[in-house]
């Protein structure tokens, strides 16, 4: 029997390589089982053996029309779009197909080789190693048709190591970054199309050995067994980051993720399978720690530096009710009459075991483990109360969360912050970041809204660094914008500079006060004063202070300038 010609974009190069007469090889590929493919460069059938035709549905009528394409979309959730891409690239992958009638089937495509490329169709049924065609419905996710908790559970208590020098078992679990955000802004229909779609990616460049799990919500895992490591897995890794990070379409939007990639191996640094999911998940955290679009494997360093945040976390959640918090404030300077106005309060933890622990480290803990809103909501008690007990109408700056600002119960923390203190509302000022109003932007607007017709001051903390801020002013009539430190630390260039009296110009233009943190050098100050800057905070003024220090900083600072009318308190 001859196998029919397929036609679709041939190629003279593509055709000059098939022999003029039938060699043993060529009757071999006849009488197989296995399906066999030449496709061309753009992925399109050359020559098929009657085996591939059966098992893809297709006869020599059908096959000199249709193509590829069009008969894999049957069987596959893929879209055509994507299957087109598929064919075309260059690297191995494979492909898990459910044809409408007759067993599953699992396409492998070689590397291609110049204008070439094998394609090899069989039942899955026919590989006692693929781990969906052997298991019940209870080890699938219903969602993607992967494999879910349970089947990594099996795979995991049946594994058997193979002795130095053998495929070892090996976990990539694979997170979207970003996900979050496609079920706000596109919907939860949108989000479950992605998932999918992701789905079929990560099955497209998996051996038919290897299990591909869904763990629940964006959350994905590739089982290793038999291969190499850690070669094998990081090979997989850096090709998910790549194909991930290509655009998707789902519900007819555009959608770019990017993923974070952690693996873990048994027998490098994890000494048995059930610590296999917590050591891949502690190596993705590093992962999205270093940044988006990277993979990390496992150390054991990483398992004792957890250890030492969940210790962290367990002294954290005691800390309010220890009363080891406490808020120390940094002076806030006019430049005009170089008095002091006011003070922002920050924030300080000192643990009996830790000592002093640093706000960049326990901020982001409180935010994780849900303690922001509490801490915040005393913070600004606390801050009310100690500044009615300050000698003068100084105001007060208290730093608020994006999460504890987005959370309903922040107008309610700041009425009652000065119902309780009796503080005036215009000595009081939240100081909010660009990240506060990133999502839910209505929600947002309102809420500061209800803030300011409380009387309270509100203020864009860390101005210029984000990069929507310039919006956020339009849509909302801010009292106060702060320059970063950023912009006035080290050894200013003349473009930091340029961008700091552009900043200068842009408040005096929209009648907000213009205050810049971060002031170390008189010369900073000096220019800031000669191009509008209206207050000013750091080193040069003040250094934060604890609540029993700020009384005897006033007196002094009141002093100095009735001493020396230009000098700067320290």
């Amino acid at each position: 029997m001859t196998s029919p010609q397929f036609t679709i974009d041939p190629r003279e190069a593509v055709r000059s390589a098939a022999p003029a007469a039938a060699t043993p090889f060529d009757l071999a590929a006849e009488d197989a089982a296995i399906g066999l493919a030449v496709l061309d460069a753009n992925g399109s059938l050359i020559h098929a053996n009657p085996a591939f035709q059966q098992l893809l549905g297709i006869d020599g009528a059908a096959g000199t029309q249709d193509s590829l394409v069009s008969r894999l979309a049957a069987s596959s959730t893929m879209t055509p779009a994507e299957l087109a891409v598929l064919l075309a690239d260059q690297a191995a992958t494979t492909l898990y197909l459910r044809p409408p009638r007759g067993a599953p089937l699992l396409l492998h495509l070689s590397a291609r080789r110049k204008v070439m490329r094998i394609a090899v169709l069989d039942a899955a049924s026919n590989l006692p190693t693929t781990w969906l065609e052997t298991r019940g419905a209870d080890r699938i996710d219903p969602l993607t048709g992967l494999g879910n908790r349970r089947l990594f559970e099996e795979i995991a208590a049946n594994w058997v190591p193979h002795g130095d020098g053998g495929p070892a078992l090996a976990a990539v679990m694979v997170n979207l970054d970003g996900f979050k955000q496609v079920n706000e802004s596109l919907g939860h229909d949108a989000g479950d199309e992605l998932l999918k779609l992701v789905a079929n990616r990560i099955r497209s460049v998996v051996r038919s050995f290897d299990a591909v799990i869904r763990l629940g919500g964006d959350d994905f895992l590739v089982v290793q067994t038999s291969v190499a490591q850690p070669a094998g897995a990081q090979a997989l890794a850096e090709r998910l980051v790549e194909l991930l990070a290509r655009p998707f379409l789902a519900r007819g939007e555009q959608i770019n993720v990017d993923v974070s990639v952690g693996i873990a191996i048994v027998g490098r640094g994890t000494e048995s399978s059930d610590d296999l999911l917590k050591h891949a998940d502690l190596a993705l955290r590093e992962a999205k720690a270093a940044g988006r679009g990277s993979y990390r494997s496992f150390e054991p360093e990483l398992e004792q530096r957890a250890r030492a945040r969940r210790e962290v976390e367990v002294h954290l959640r005691r800390a309010l009710a220890l009363k080891e918090l406490s808020l120390f404030y940094q002076p806030q300077m006019r430049l005009r009459d170089k008095r002091i106005c006011g003070f922002e309060a920050l924030m300080r933890w000192h643990n009996p075991q830790r000592g002093w622990v640093s706000p960049a480290e326990f901020i982001p803990l409180a935010e994780k483990i849900g303690e922001i809103d509490a801490m915040g909501a005393w913070a600004l008690r606390t801050a009310c109360r100690d500044a009615m007990q300050w000698p003068g109408d100084y105001s007060v700056a208290v730093n608020v969360s994006p999460l504890q600002f987005a959370s309903n119960d922040l107008v309610e923390a700041v009425r009652g912050a000065l119902a309780d203190s009796g503080l005036p509302a215009e000595r009081l000022e939240v100081e909010i970041t660009e990240g506060a109003l990133l999502h839910n932007t209505e929600a947002a607007l309102t809420r500061l809204a209800a803030i300011k017709d409380l009387g309270v001051s509100i203020a864009m903390d860390d101005f210029g660094t984000g990069y929507s801020s310039l919006g956020y002013l339009t849509r909302f009539p801010f009292s106060k914008i702060k320059i970063d430190q950023s912009f006035l630390r080290g050894e200013q260039s003349a473009r930091s500079r340029a961008l700091v009296h552009g900043i200068l110009a842009l408040g005096d233009s929209l009648g907000m006060t213009t205050i810049a943190e971060g002031v170390e050098t008189e010369q900073q100050l000096a220019d800031l004063g000669r191009h509008g800057c209206m207050l000013a905070q750091g080193f040069l003024i003040g250094r934060p202070l604890p609540f029993d220090a700020v009384t005897k900083f006033i007196a002094a600072h009141e002093a100095q300038l009735r001493e020396h009318p230009y000098a700067i308190g320290k």
